[in-house]
């Protein structure tokens, strides 16, 4: 089961859902199927309904591909998680850098005249605490060579439970925080956009953004093959509400849902 635990903690960051899209993946984790924290690889296909953009009313349907490589305990590849290395492990502790990438968030669904904000990549740190059945998790990364310049932070806590033989599961909640470079770049509304958009100006500042609550399985349909998926609601919050992108074109509540199959190696 700690393995289980270890494997199910990856944000949910939540494509454009998860985490506000503002990380990778909408929360399937592909190393979920596995309960141990041996080497594992898992490669698999899903398909995502989401939101249209951040704070969007409308959802959409995507392909997403599911990829997972564990490195025992020391470093991992994965949907919805990035890259990351466990370089302290201590007693159910483990912290380390992680390299992360968010989508960003097709603002022009929400308003002509409003630019698109193109994905960025994310590196920062992580600290992991788990005790069986529970696990914590803190993230906090800066953007890079993308459209934008801000810090992003998310908590994360999570349980997992066996539902029965082969069949397991995982719910938890997640807050995200982010400064006012990143709830800029997300909810903001310059004074050309307003120009051409017809909505107010608009500048955020940093504050927590967003609460969800998630819900995931993996069910073993063979040995080697799993059926993942995973559904999270969410509420945008505080400044990231307020914004006419939200108040006037989209909804602060926001779902997401994934189903997908994972082959392990």
């Amino acid at each position: 089961m700690v393995g289980l635990v270890a494997a199910c903690i990856g944000l949910a960051t939540v494509p454009e859902a998860q985490a506000q899209a503002q990380m990778i993946g909408i929360g399937v984790d592909p190393l979920a199927a596995s309960t141990t924290q041996d080497d594992a690889v898992s490669l698999g296909l899903g398909a995502g309904v989401m939101p249209d953009f951040v704070g969007g009313g409308e959802l959409r349907v995507e392909p997403i591909p599911i990829v997972g490589v564990r490195f025992g305990d020391i470093a991992f590849a994965a949907t919805g998680r990035g890259i990351g290395a466990n370089l302290v492990r201590f007693s159910g502790l483990s912290a380390g850098p992680f390299l992360d990438y968010s989508l960003g968030s097709k603002r022009s669904r929400a308003a002509d005249g409003l630019d698109d904000l193109d994905g960025t990549g994310l590196a920062g740190l992580f600290v992991r605490y788990s005790l069986a059945p529970f696990a914590i998790e803190g993230r906090v990364g800066h953007s890079f060579a993308g459209d934008f310049d801000g810090y992003v932070a998310t908590l994360s806590g999570v349980m997992a439970f066996e539902l029965a033989e082969g069949w397991r599961g995982r719910v938890g909640a997640t807050a995200l925080w982010g400064d006012g470079g990143w709830s800029d770049a997300f909810f903001g509304i310059d004074d050309g956009e307003a120009s051409r958009s017809g909505l107010p100006a608009y500048r955020p500042g940093a504050g927590i953004q967003e609460v969800s609550l998630f819900l995931g399985s993996a069910y073993d349909i063979t040995p080697s093959i799993s059926l993942v998926g995973y559904v999270r609601v969410s509420r945008l919050v505080g400044e990231a509400a307020d914004s006419p992108i939200v108040e006037a074109e989209g909804e602060a509540g926001q779902i997401a849902a994934q189903l997908g199959l994972v082959y392990r190696f």
